[in-house]
């Protein structure tokens, strides 16, 4: 589908479909916002990427029947805790938390252009330790920032230390060369 706005084509520009054949119309909004109008996304990758994290999420709901802007129930994980749970089992932690912080920009933007009262997540503080204090950062203390409370806690990739004999070897390589 050729997709052009006020007369100006924009090739690979993501638009969901549903199964109606209906476009989307909240996340196309969207992604009109954050790709076109802030142009702070202007890489056709990245719209790629974008429309893929809206398309899992958008996915999710209309397999599982649920719209975008239900209200959260008291005791009920809300729509964007289930879908996290759902895009768990398919995918990695800093995969999900990705698609995670868009969808929450999304919600962000549906708060501020009244198409929603509140989104399904709160805002909450969390601890976080500086990354470029070095090696006694932690008896440093933390810093804290401001996260949505259904962002899950990613693990640091922990780097692999050469053994002697690993690192004897690479030497002795580099010697013959």
């Amino acid at each position: 589908m050729d997709f052009t706005l006020t007369g100006v084509p924009q090739d690979g520009f993501p638009i969901l479909i549903n199964d109606e054949g209906e476009v989307v119309e909240p996340a196309l909004f969207f992604l009109i916002h954050v790709c076109l109008h802030r142009r702070r996304v202007s890489s056709r990758k990245s719209w790629s990427a974008y429309g893929q994290a809206m398309y899992d999420y958008f996915g999710f709901l209309e397999a599982t029947r649920q719209e975008w802007n239900q209200k959260s129930t008291i005791g009920v994980p809300s729509v964007l805790a289930r879908y996290r749970d759902w895009a768990l089992k398919h995918n990695s932690h800093k995969t999900v938390n990705y698609r995670l912080r868009l969808v929450i920009r999304f919600y962000q933007w549906a708060v501020k252009e009244d198409l929603i009262a509140e989104p399904p997540f709160e805002m909450e503080d969390v601890q976080v330790m500086r990354r470029n204090d070095g090696f006694l950062a932690h008896a440093k203390g933390h810093v804290t920032a401001i996260s949505a409370d259904v962002l899950l806690r990613e693990k640091r990739s922990v780097f692999k230390v050469l053994s002697k004999s690993q690192a004897a070897q690479i030497v002795d390589a580099a010697r013959d060369n």
